[in-house]
């Protein structure tokens, strides 16, 4: 999904795409996986938050950094501490 069409999601369906992303959070494609978190820190929803904190634990480097990224994104003051240690507990390469 482009950058583009995830804001016409936002923006033409709002919070009604809440769980339909955080079920693709859970998708065994890790595209969709790291996708759906991005985009769910962007709907700046408390509700969100459990589901991105799991995601920033996924088996996939790329999916944890772009969890990690959403995790600043959405805004909510519970993310200072799991971004702190993240930043603190992952080794070299641990996003990659």
């Amino acid at each position: 999904m482009s950058l583009r069409a995830e804001g016409y999601l936002l923006r033409w369906y709002g919070v009604r795409v809440l769980d339909p992303l955080i079920a693709a959070c859970s998708d065994p494609n890790m595209q969709v996986r790291y996708r759906s978190a991005w985009v769910l820190g962007y709907t700046h929803d408390p509700r969100a938050y459990e589901t991105i904190v799991q995601v920033t634990q996924d088996s996939h480097g790329f999916v944890r950094y772009d969890a990690a990224i959403a995790l600043g994104i959405l805004g909510d003051e519970r993310a200072i501490a799991p971004l702190i240690s993240l930043m603190l507990h992952t080794g070299r390469g641990a996003f990659c």
